[in-house]
């Protein structure tokens, strides 16, 4: 292939391609004085008498070339009683290390100049220095300037000889040095103003609209950077000296001026840390090779940021290499070492395949280079673009993958391969990549507008809808801001509804990509801290204090990254204190056995600023004396202020015990109702397993509480997690049922990465997995709400996000992230504070006091439902959700319940309960309802937890009909929903058809006198003429003392009973009216 590129220049190659890159100021040179009128002018000033002006010129151009920091001198000519004609000041390091002129060792050392325009050069250096030196001044440097144009030979000679005799280092300058740095870097303002050399035209220069902006940018960034001179050098400090030194370039303003910018960048990077000095390097290297056609400069930075780069575990910090590994081999044959190198590490990345992005950049940047190396005909030019296509057909929707550039350059090849075979279909590929692209991002754009307003708006499950799909139209490298505004705003919704588990799992995302940029380019996202904050205060509503230790240890760097002002640090040092308040209440609800594990915990918080939970900490291991003697609190009664602090109303919000993962740990939430608890068995892995199963139920069902009419009748599943050696990956599940016929689902994996569990084969075993739990919630859904969840809201891909965000955390926390008390706790140099209490802490009872002002759950908490929002749900979150049933439906559905039978002992004279007996057809699965029943409350069944209630005169056409309705008693459920949650009862009815109201009289008049019935079961033998009870009837029997008879028509609009009427159309009235009560709520 031809090379003919190789003879252009690099700078004149680019400037024709992007051109908006570098300066359009519009330069009029009109007889600018030139080289040999300048020359002459110095070489004539003796003639003019011009010798102090001569000495005023020196020192202005030493100022701008060798040192800022000079002295004018006054007295007379020849440098006065000092003996010198100038000297430099002592500067601050803080000051000459923002210097982009001269060198900085100037403000450290101290210099002396002497300025001769005398045609014997020589005498008069010998006698200057001589001078200079006698004062016996701590000089390091004497610089001698002339006018005279001196010998090299002559000059190097004096130069020795004058170290030698005095000790102190001696440079001579001449007139060629002061000529060539006038030229070279247009000093000549200094010349017109110092020698009052009237020129005969001037230099007109009209900044083009680039340029303007740019003048305007440069002095804003030089006022702000000299500002921060007295400060200590901060992340945000080195950004604004960069991007001082790449507006100087745009500029094109002089080499010295640019390096010196990127040099003082540089040097602030170096005393900061981390990644920016390699960024910086990299665009100095850019500006060497497309400003100056420096390949030597350009080619040495390379192999500085080859010496870090290649053993980098970020893909990213490659890209600079390949790029200039990219320009550097146009002009010249590549170095095969160090394509050698390149390609093993960028191999290295792409064989980590658990990294998926990662490893499709590598594998890209790969085929880049081999595209390169296809213009010096090597390698497969269709094969190459074969495997181009193919990447960019895995990576429509990965959004770290920036595919921006790579459309750019698909786009730029057609001029110089457009005909080879394969570029049609490569370019077929970004042009169906472009066109869904540009319509996802505009469809997304308004999405995320709507969802916003929605959720401004309280409208918490629509917004859920439009901002999720919102985040999957916006996954693109492009509409990385938008795409995290989406991912935080479906978090605050999920937050609004009650669902902290998919909620975390966005805010986790969010935080991943606003740091993503820290970890590519050195820049912090300002999002991140706010993101930081609400994944804290969401992590204390779920109790997991590891957690909030790893967010609240973000704070720091966080604060540093985004150079804080004093503002914005106090307000964050507010925001840590609230949380330490509230984090306290946790500390103080630890179970007394846990702090033997504990030790260690005080010490901790003190490390993190948690003062406040320290106190706590110290004062749950029974450390009361040193709490007195640290923190002031005198003879203050103890016990009664961690009483009140326990009982703070902010503690509503919070679970009854923190969740410190030592062995096991229960991951809670409610969806839809049913309360579901994850117990977690196994270590790290199985921890965050479930938390990916429960962030998929979450988000996935998020929205479906929208009506309230898709609510679960169970009231609690069970999910164990268990590692296993024989597991399938990435995990798999079955489920059991015990001998009460309650299913328990349990999953197993085997151990794994992070990135295998959820990677290429996770979307099946969780699908499976949420087909299971969907069965277990005995949801009446119909097909249509499904297909509207699945086809139109995209439940599934906000729930595959939520589930997959385990991938962010452990990008953010390491992995394994430390999620458990012994990742904290392991480190020896904390100070131990062994358990001293010997017993469990019983907190006195005090009434709850105001807390104070917490500003994270004002929107979290949400107004408490009232009656008119019953049917409003966007009220109403998941946790605010209760369903009380005793029925566990399939269980029922397998018993078939057939009919009901009274019995009554006999003991003549005694008063003796009735009894009641439920008669199944599976005898077996009858007996299983009792027993799980016996299991939860036993025989005695003290809370009137069931109950049984006989509503009578159901059916005008058959006056003696009754229904048996078998629920949970309306006592229990007022009891246990005393905080006004909305509540969902399930009941289980069977409407009896007697030809005679004996039985049912018999058993009202004996319940009547003993007050309760012993309710049994059955077998039902459909054969038989009665009901045989044995032994094992009665074993299984439980009491019931809120048995009800209720005539239909009595039956009150606003009772939970309304729900069992259903089927009944046409009961028995009293004489005038007209229609039962009930009828009307029923229909509603």
């Amino acid at each position: 292939m031809d090379n003919g590129i190789a003879k252009v220049s690099y700078r004149n190659f680019m400037r024709a391609r992007r051109p908006e890159l570098y300066s359009d100021t519009l330069h009029a040179d009109v007889g600018e004085m030139d080289r040999r009128q300048f020359e002459y002018h110095l070489q004539t000033l003796t003639s003019r008498k011009e010798e102090t002006a001569f000495e005023n010129f020196a020192r202005l151009l030493a100022e701008k070339e060798l040192c800022p920091n000079l002295i004018p001198q006054t007295g007379p000519t020849g440098g006065g009683d000092s003996k010198v004609d100038t000297e430099t000041y002592p500067v601050a390091p803080s000051i000459a290390t923002l210097w982009f002129e001269g060198a900085p060792t100037a403000a450290e050392e101290r210099w002396g100049f002497a300025v001769s325009a005398k045609a014997k050069w020589k005498p008069k250096v010998l006698s200057d220095v001589a001078k200079i030196a006698s004062t016996g001044r701590p000089y390091s440097l004497i610089y001698f300037i002339s006018n005279q144009a001196i010998k090299d030979k002559d000059r190097a000679a004096v130069e020795d000889a004058l170290t030698a005799e005095h000790g102190v280092q001696v440079r001579i300058l001449d007139r060629s040095w002061i000529v060539e740095r006038v030229v070279r870097n247009r000093r000549w303002d200094i010349v017109a103003e110092a020698l009052q050399f009237e020129f005969a035209h001037k230099a007109v220069s009209t900044p083009g609209p680039h340029d303007a902006g740019r003048l305007r940018d440069l002095e804003a960034l030089d006022a702000k950077i000299q500002a921060a001179a007295a400060s200590s050098v901060t992340f945000e400090l080195v950004e604004e000296s960069l991007r001082s030194a790449v507006l100087a370039q745009g500029l094109e303003r002089p080499r010295h001026e640019i390096d010196g910018r990127f040099d003082r960048a540089q040097r602030l990077a170096e005393k900061v840390g981390g990644s920016q000095r390699q960024r910086i390097l990299y665009m100095k290297a850019w500006s060497a090779l497309w400003w100056f056609d420096d390949l030597d400069e350009a080619t040495r930075i390379y192999a500085l940021l080859e010496s870090e780069a290649l053993s980098s575990e970020w893909v990213w910090h490659l890209d600079d290499l390949v790029n200039l590994w990219t320009a550097l081999q146009i002009t010249e044959e590549p170095d095969e070492a160090r394509t050698a190198a390149l390609r093993a590490a960028l191999q290295r990345h792409a064989d980590d395949t658990s990294k998926t992005t990662s490893s499709l950049w590598a594998r890209m940047q790969l085929l880049l280079m081999d595209l390169a190396e296809t213009r010096r005909g090597k390698g497969n030019l269709q094969a190459t673009l074969a495997a181009m296509h193919e990447i960019l057909g895995q990576v429509r929707r990965l959004v770290e993958f920036p595919i921006e550039p790579i459309i750019r350059i698909v786009r730029e090849l057609s001029q110089f391969i457009g005909d080879a075979p394969g570029y049609d279909d490569l370019l077929d590929g970004v042009i169906e990549i472009e066109r869904e692209r540009n319509g996802d991002r505009a469809a997304g754009e308004l999405q995320l507008q709507r969802g916003l307003q929605k959720l401004e708006r309280k409208k918490s499950y629509d917004a859920i809808d439009d901002l999720a799909r919102a985040q999957v139209l916006l996954a693109q490298d492009d509409c990385r801001d938008q795409f995290i505004t989406a991912l935080a705003g479906t978090g605050l919704a999920y937050e609004s509804s009650g669902l902290f588990y998919a909620a975390r799992g966005n805010f986790v995302g969010a935080l991943d990509r606003s740091l993503y940029s820290w970890f590519k380019e050195g820049s912090v996202d300002g999002r991140a801290l706010p993101l930081l904050k609400k994944l804290a205060w969401t992590e204390i509503q779920l109790g997991r204090v590891p957690y909030v230790l790893a967010w609240v240890k973000w704070f720091g760097p966080i604060r540093t990254a985004l150079s804080l002002n004093e503002a914005e640090v106090k307000r964050l040092d507010e925001e840590l204190h609230a949380i330490d308040q509230i984090l306290g209440i946790l500390v103080l609800r630890t179970a007394h056995e846990d702090w033997v594990a504990l030790t260690r915990l005080p010490d901790l918080l003190s490390d993190l600023g948690l003062e406040m939970s320290r106190a706590a900490g110290l004062f749950m291991l029974g450390y009361e004396s040193k709490i007195r003697e640290e923190y002031g609190s005198g003879d203050d009664d103890l016990d009664q202020y961690f009483s009140q602090w326990l009982a703070s109303p902010a503690g509503l919000d919070l679970p009854e015990k923190p969740l410190w993962h030592f062995r096991t740990t229960t991951l809670v939430s409610f969806i839809l109702g049913c309360r579901i608890e994850i117990l977690v068995r196994g270590g790290t892995t199985s921890a965050l397993l479930g938390e990916s199963i429960m962030g998929f139920l979450e988000a996935f069902y998020s929205s479906a509480a929208r009506g309230i009419t898709l609510i679960s009748p169970r009231e609690r599943l069970l999910i164990e997690i268990r590692q296993s050696e024989s597991a399938k990956a990435p995990f798999s599940h079955r489920h059991v049922e015990d001998d009460c016929g309650e299913t328990t689902l349990i999953i197993t994996h085997p151990v794994l990465a992070v990135a295998d569990l959820v990677g290429d084969g996770f979307e099946k075993p969780m699908f499976d997995l949420f087909t299971r739990v969907t069965y277990e919630l005995q949801l009446n859904a119909e097909a249509q709400q499904f297909e509207e969840m699945f086809a139109k809201f995209r439940a599934q891909d906000r729930a595959h996000y939520a589930a997959r965000s385990i991938i962010s955390l452990t990008n953010i926390l390491g992995d394994p992230p430390p999620g458990r008390a012994n990742d904290w706790l392991k480190d020896e140099g904390l100070s131990d504070f062994p358990l001293a209490r010997k017993e469990a802490w019983v907190p006195s009872s005090v009434a709850a006091v105001a807390g104070a002002d917490v500003s994270h759950d004002e929107e979290a908490s949400g107004d408490r439902l009232r009656p008119e929002h019953l049917f409003g749900a966007d009220a109403i979150r998941h946790r605010d959700l209760r369903v009380l049933s005793p029925i566990v439906l399939p269980l029922w559905d397998k018993a078939k319940w057939k009919g009901t039978a009274v019995a009554l002992p006999q003991a003549p004279g005694e008063i003796v309960p009735p009894m009641m007996a439920l008669a199944f057809e599976d005898f077996e699965s009858g007996k299983k309802i009792f027993r799980g029943w016996l299991k939860k409350i036993g025989a005695a069944n003290q809370d009137g937890w069931l109950s049984v209630t006989i509503i009578t005169g159901i059916r005008r056409s058959n006056p003696l009909a009754y229904r048996v309705v078998v629920g949970i008693s309306e006592s229990y459920m007022k009891a246990a929903m005393s905080d006004k949650r909305f509540c969902a009862l399930a009941y289980r009815m069977h409407d009896m058809t007697p030809s005679s109201s004996r039985n049912l009289d018999t058993l009202q008049e004996h319940f009547r006198r003993s007050g309760f019935v012993i309710l049994m079961p059955a077998d039902f033998k459909g054969a038989s003429s009665g009901l045989a009870l044995a032994r094992e009837n009665f074993d299984l029997g439980i009491r019931i003392s809120s048995l009800q008879f209720v005539p239909a028509w009595e039956v009150d609009p606003s009772s939970p009973l309304v729900t069992a009427m259903g089927g009944i159309t046409d009961p028995v009235l009293p004489a005038g009216m007209t229609e039962a009560p009930f009828m009307q709520r029923l229909q509603k």
